[in-house]
């Protein structure tokens, strides 16, 4: 629990249902890590080898949004740790394993 309160603060700061939605699904991706780790390693290997995540960690900066990231009226983009874990969590959600790993 105490290793991810980070991402467990990240719920005192939504002010939409998106970024709920998001940081809902940034606790799940931490706690697939330590709990589920066979569900998780597809999921994060989609994640690591996503050039728009890659793109958004090494362009830093107010959002660090890669040209070609999907648009998004998600005001955490506007923050280095917001834009960072909802771009983590649209990556996770593409991978075909996020339905494996949402139902462990």
């Amino acid at each position: 629990f105490n290793a991810h309160r980070a991402t467990l603060a990240g719920f005192a700061h939504c002010r939409s249902r998106e970024e709920l939605h998001i940081v809902r699904d940034g606790w799940l991706l931490a706690l697939a890590s330590d709990l589920c780790p066979d569900e998780y390693a597809p999921v994060r290997n989609r994640i690591v080898l996503d050039p728009a995540v890659a793109a958004g960690s090494a362009g830093g900066g107010a959002g660090g949004k890669a040209d070609d990231a999907e648009d998004t009226a998600d005001p955490t983009a506007e923050k280095d740790d917001g834009g960072a874990l909802a771009r983590t969590v649209t990556s996770a959600r593409k991978s075909p394993a996020w339905d494996n790993l949402t139902r462990a």
